[in-house]
């Protein structure tokens, strides 16, 4: 994921002026899906952590 957001960041690069408001929104959309996988899957990340820690 970093190595995309870079490459993003440097094609849009231009004469050395970084365009962040594109960087920004790349890194926006990359973060979409994992908040919402956890999201859905909170109850289930957290029992499992529980569950771990009881054990050890």
């Amino acid at each position: 994921m970093p190595r995309g957001l870079k490459q993003i960041i440097d094609a849009f690069a231009l004469s050395g002026e970084y365009h962040w408001e594109i960087a920004m929104a790349a890194t926006l959309i990359a973060t979409i899906p994992m908040i919402l996988v956890f999201a859905f899957a909170q109850r289930y990340i957290l029992d499992g952590l529980a569950t771990s820690a009881k054990q050890g």
